[in-house]
């Protein structure tokens, strides 16, 4: 007994550790954040200072914003209400392929291989950002940039919708087709077992086949009355097909004038009626369709993946450049002209220092905050206000 519970002990304490190692795993995959802050410069060197003074708390990185077209103010205004909303839009795309892409992939497959960014992986190309002015050209205006990446993501989120849907619907149907050949008689396929007994299928101009799936318990009721059920069937015309144990398919021979009328009387007795088709074409068989759809399947999820791996790259770009002109709207409008501020990239090292880190921030920037709002974050639009333009950028969806 004392060995016994001492086994029992030494196992529930290791399964206790590997589910705690479990946990902590997925902690650390969902804790990976980032702040995109900015400040206006001073005689001080404004990332150097923040840099010794977070040291401990989070790593720093600087985040090279160009001197975009500034235009007027009224601009500006306008394209800071706009940019909340397209910031979050962009996201949702960013999250949609990144979703299909870990629903496609297999499992094992490591995040660093399915996820890149301009052939490097995501946080290396976050933490070494440059502006792309190939793309994005500093000299053109603010509402242009923004348009032009609102456009591509929309046209983009339209594509994943199409290719998602084609994909879904084909892996259902074969889906259903699976849970059809695998069922009874009832809900499964019939086609096989007319192709094996062609001779029990009757069809000429008059005459018609039907074929009833009835309860084995009931198959003696069936034979008893079913030349009864209407005056335009075939006598002795009934026979058995198939017996799954459970069910029974028998055919019947009617004449095809009178075949709707038939029917009725058929599903009034709670008979099933089974649709069949005559295969007609050499060769072609149920097997050989499931191949056919599983091999477009395959073919399909191929061409998913990799438009997903491409587009994700082309889509966190943008996100990531929408977020840059957020950061350059919000600091000219709360700093003011000419733009002379430096953008940080900061990422906390634990979930848990967050708050010290806060503070820490918004002790080093205080003397930018009106007295009431100093060490105090307070809501401004849905989003948390600090004496700093202050933006998030999560990479959570990067785990499954």
């Amino acid at each position: 007994k004392r060995q016994v519970s001492t086994q029992s002990t030494g196992f529930f304490l290791l399964h206790l550790f590997f589910l705690c190692s479990l946990f902590k795993i997925c902690r650390t995959q969902e804790e990976k954040f980032f702040w995109l802050i900015s400040a206006p410069n001073s005689n001080e060197d404004v990332f150097r200072v923040q840099q010794a003074k977070t040291e401990s708390l989070a790593k720093n990185h600087k985040l090279p914003i160009p001197d975009l077209r500034v235009g007027t103010l009224d601009v500006l205004m306008s394209l800071s209400d706009d940019l909340y909303k397209f910031d979050a839009f962009v996201e949702s795309c960013v999250r949609k392929i990144a979703r299909q892409l870990h629903d496609l992939s297999d499992p094992s497959e490591n995040n660093t291989r399915m996820f890149s960014v301009n052939d490097a992986n995501v946080e290396h190309y976050l933490t070494h950002f440059h502006w792309d002015d190939a793309k994005y050209g500093k000299s053109k205006p603010l509402r242009e940039l923004v348009e032009t990446i609102t456009q591509t993501i929309t046209r983009m989120e339209e594509d994943l919708r199409v290719k998602s849907t084609e994909f879904n619907n084909l892996t259902h149907t074969i889906a259903a087709n699976e849970r059809k050949a695998g069922g009874n008689l009832s809900i499964r396929s019939v086609d096989d077992i007319v192709r094996d007994k062609r001779e029990s299928i009757v069809a000429t101009e008059y005459l018609t086949t039907l074929l009833i799936v009835v309860n084995k318990y009931n198959i003696k009721d069936w034979f008893s009355t079913y030349e009864s059920l209407h005056g335009f069937i075939v006598p002795r015309s009934s026979t058995v097909l198939h017996d799954d144990g459970e069910f029974v398919l028998v055919n019947m021979v009617v004449f095809k004038k009178y075949l709707e009328d038939i029917k009725t009387k058929v599903r009034e007795k709670r008979y099933i009626i089974k649709e069949y088709q005559m295969n007609i074409e050499p060769g072609k068989s149920e097997q050989e369709e499931k191949q056919r759809m599983e091999h477009e399947r395959e073919h399909q999820k191929k061409r998913l993946i990799l438009w997903c791996k491409t587009n994700f790259s082309e889509a966190f770009v943008a996100w990531i450049h929408l977020k840059a002109i957020r950061t350059f709207v919000e600091s000219v409008l709360r700093y003011g002209l000419p733009p002379n501020f430096t953008a940080i990239l900061v990422e906390p090292n634990k979930k848990s220092l967050e708050k010290k880190l806060l503070e820490s921030l918004t002790n080093i920037y205080k003397n930018l905050a009106a007295p009431h709002l100093q060490f105090n974050d307070t809501e401004e639009g849905g989003e948390k206000f600090y004496p700093f333009v202050y933006l998030t950028v999560s990479l959570e969806f990067l785990n499954p």
